[in-house]
């Protein structure tokens, strides 16, 4: 069994879609969990949130909830750094949380190529060039993905992150206005990016 996680309820909501034998089910906790099948990999889906505390949270009680889970997908948009242009994906190859104090050490995840960096907030220009001189390697960053990644190392389970890039943190344009431009057009190059993703490990998920 594979999960797929994300901050917000509609960023999985294509992928359900697609599903088959789709449950809703609400858990004790309130979370509400939909689980179905793609390519017939069995796949549970739950919104975490946003931002370091409640993704961390809520992929500490999926893990608890599934010990059976072998796998953690973690979809959604992320703000990216040059040459990563708004509309394309990174599946980031290790990921850390910022601190503007320190250097924390990175996380190695199952991915491409290139780091991530979580931050509690959300990401503008200034921030982003300390980012970007602290660590060199960045494609993008996020509220979420640095969490989730440790929790899944305590777990023992799997973890790659699939982050459309929404925005560019290095542009003069401004983050939020390129956000609203292209953040479905995001979100749909990592939900196919994701599918082709789970396609290609079938054999292994099975």
């Amino acid at each position: 069994m594979i999960a797929i996680v994300s901050a917000l309820p509609r960023e999985t909501a294509q992928l359900r879609a697609q599903g088959r034998c789709v449950r809703k089910q609400t858990h004790p906790s309130g979370n509400k969990i939909y689980t179905y099948s793609l390519y017939d990999v069995p796949v549970i889906t739950l919104s975490l949130g946003i931002g370091i505390e409640s993704s961390r949270l809520h992929t500490e009680a999926l893990c608890t909830w599934y010990p059976e889970l072998s796998h953690l997908i973690l979809i959604g948009v992320a703000g990216g750094f040059s040459p990563c242009k708004p509309g394309s994906v990174i599946v980031p190859a290790s990921v850390t949380l910022w601190d503007s104090s320190s250097q924390k050490k990175s996380l190695p995840i199952q991915g491409e190529s290139g780091l991530l960096v979580t931050t509690q907030d959300v990401v503008e220009e200034e921030l982003g060039r300390a980012i970007q001189q602290r660590y060199p390697e960045v494609i993008g960053v996020d509220m979420e993905g640095g969490a989730v990644a440790e929790v899944c190392l305590q777990y023992g389970v799997g973890c790659t992150i699939i982050r459309g890039v929404s925005d560019r943190v290095d542009s003069s344009e401004g983050s939020n206005v390129q956000y609203q431009q292209y953040r479905d057009l995001a979100l749909q190059g990592a939900t196919d990016k994701l599918l082709s993703w789970i396609s290609t490990h079938r054999e292994n998920l099975l």
